[in-house]
């Protein structure tokens, strides 16, 4: 037959105690004493202190007591180290696994504990806390125990042979002379263990036993297409998944620098080909992806269309109006339709090129301006496709304006929608007073509260609210435009005096003019007079006039 189940076998060397053999009596007793049969030994050797262990417990419980506090802190404490070999660990986790099962019998430990070191509250949790102690330095301890092994392999073998085997499975872990030896991530090797001592056998032996790999992969980076490549929100470039080199802030915004991966495997040869073939695809990455903004740079644009185009190319396609308003003020139509040919639409607002308000433009715009600027937002641009968000604290308005996006108020729109926004707030505002409509709502996908602090922010002032028709709904906000300042008849400087050119003194009116008389010799202006009127000449008596002189008289 089957051997006794080893709780039989505990219950039998029990009963060998007379001590014990005296207190079982009765059904609940010899009920306990079975119970506490079943506590394990989980070092399987059920020796004499186990059987002492148990003894006394039941010693304890059998006269309705819980288990002593101090004694059970003494005998879970004592296990609480991690000093010693690897048999001396296990058989301090063997009686720790003990002590957790034990602490879980609520019953037997009692309610009243007090408190207990590294912030336990319950014999239960500082029993668990020294297991999980002690399970990892048992795990490092082997772990180190195999590396030295393995790293005695590798140096013997790195001696005895002229070449290494070496394979790499298609997760990247690299096994020299069938022994893992760490992960191959692009160019950059990742020993499995990071001991000085053992990580120079190691990667001695995966140089060497890479050799051909490393090769192979850096002949492949050069005849990669540039589609081969990808970056990511942070400026690192990814070729088959694995990050080989970084872009950095380079002479201007549209050039970054590029930089290859550090790595211990590359030769100095083999990091400059793969630096000189990242350079060039950081050199022409921007004039692929954003080719309608290199063609504000065409020799065909003139004159005050060619200065427009080299402010909006520095600016990444979208530009404030406001940074070119003399040189717009001075376009003619054929200039305007260079532009628009150019990819350009002229708002009230901004100017900006449509083609670059797509997802994969504004992914680039967004890195060339933080790569430059040094500015990496944690949300990045505005998720592809959504036309508005919410304001995000600490985000410049010139990355938004970078990335095609507006922030007006509260909210951060697309500059075409920005300006369709501006278009309909304007219309709303020729017949006076205007109130938030359901359009402006929509375009912006913003609440009343966010569309007033909008509307403000495009330059028109509050005035003013009115009842809702619901009296349990806030009042409607009422906008005009802002009234113009009425122009000074006669503008005076801070000092007092006239503005020169804006009227004319008196002085100057009458200075060499008609009416006006002139200076005296202390340079002082002489008030005008009107001219004296000649003295009257004697009528001749001849004449018919003395005639009719004399019939008036009589």
């Amino acid at each position: 037959r089957k051997g006794d189940a080893e709780d039989h076998l505990t219950l039998l060397n029990l009963l060998e105690l007379e001590d014990v053999r005296v207190m079982a009596h009765g059904q609940k007793n010899v009920e306990l004493l079975y119970e506490i049969a079943r506590v394990p030994d989980f070092q399987n050797t059920y020796t004499d202190s186990h059987m002492t262990m148990l003894a006394r417990m039941y010693s304890h419980l059998v006269r309705g007591e819980s288990l002593p506090t101090d004694w059970v802190a003494s005998q879970i404490t004592r296990l609480d180290r991690i000093d010693g070999d690897i048999d001396t660990i296990m058989t301090r986790l063997a009686h720790i696994r003990t002590w957790t099962y034990i602490t879980h019998r609520s019953a037997w430990i009692g309610s009243s504990v007090e408190p207990l070191v590294d912030g336990s509250k319950s014999w239960q949790e500082e029993a668990k806390h020294i297991e999980d102690k002690l399970s990892d330095c048992l795990h490092t301890n082997l772990t180190q125990r195999f590396v030295d092994r393995r790293a005695a392999i590798l140096s013997r073998r790195l001696k005895d042979n002229d070449q290494l085997v070496c394979a790499i499975r298609t997760d990247g872990t690299v096994l020299v002379e069938g022994e893992e030896v760490g992960h191959l991530d692009g160019f950059t090797f990742t020993p499995s263990f990071s001991d000085g001592d053992i990580e120079k056998p190691i990667i001695a032996a995966a140089r060497k036993g890479l050799t051909d790999e490393i090769r192979r992969r850096v002949q492949a980076v050069v005849a990669s297409a540039d589609p081969a490549f990808h970056l990511n929100s942070k400026g690192q470039i990814i070729w088959r998944e694995s990050v080989i080199g970084t872009l950095g802030k380079g002479n201007s915004i549209d050039q970054p620098k590029a930089d290859a991966k550090p790595s211990q495997m590359l030769e100095g040869d083999q990091l400059k080909l793969v630096s000189d073939r990242l350079t060039r695809f950081a050199a022409d990455m921007p004039k692929h992806r954003l080719e309608k903004l290199y063609g504000l740079l065409d020799e065909s644009l003139t004159g005050v269309v060619r200065g427009i185009g080299f402010q909006l190319f520095e600016a990444l396609g979208v530009l404030p109006r406001r940074h070119v308003a003399d040189m717009v003020q001075k376009l003619d139509d054929e200039s305007k339709r260079q532009l628009a040919k150019a990819g350009v639409r002229i708002g009230v607002d901004v100017l900006f090129m449509p083609d670059l308000l797509k997802p994969a433009q504004i992914e680039i715009t967004a890195l060339l301006f933080s790569l430059f600027h040094n500015e990496f937002p944690e949300a990045g641009p505005p998720p592809a496709g959504r036309v508005a968000i919410d304001h995000v604290e600490g985000v410049s308005d010139s990355y938004w304006m970078a990335t095609g996006y507006r922030r007006i108020g509260g909210r951060v729109m697309r500059v075409d929608m920005a300006e369709r926004l501006a278009a309909v707030v304007r219309s709303a505002a020729r017949a006076g007073t205007f109130r938030i409509s359901e359009e402006m709502l929509s375009l912006a996908g913003a609440t009343r509260e966010q569309m007033q602090v909008m509307i403000e922010d495009l330059g028109f002032v509050k005035t003013g609210e009115e009842a809702a028709e619901d009296p349990e709904k806030p009042a409607i906000a009422l906008f005009e435009r802002p009234a113009k300042a009425k122009p000074m008849a006669n503008p005076k400087a801070k000092d007092g005096k006239a503005y020169p050119g804006k009227s004319k003194s008196k002085t100057s009116l009458a200075n060499g003019k008609a009416g006006g008389g002139k200076p005296d010799q202390a340079g002082n202006q002489s008030r005008s007079r009107k001219p004296n009127k000649p003295a009257d000449k004697p009528i001749d008596p001849n004449s018919p006039f003395a005639v009719l002189a004399k019939l008036k008289a009589k």
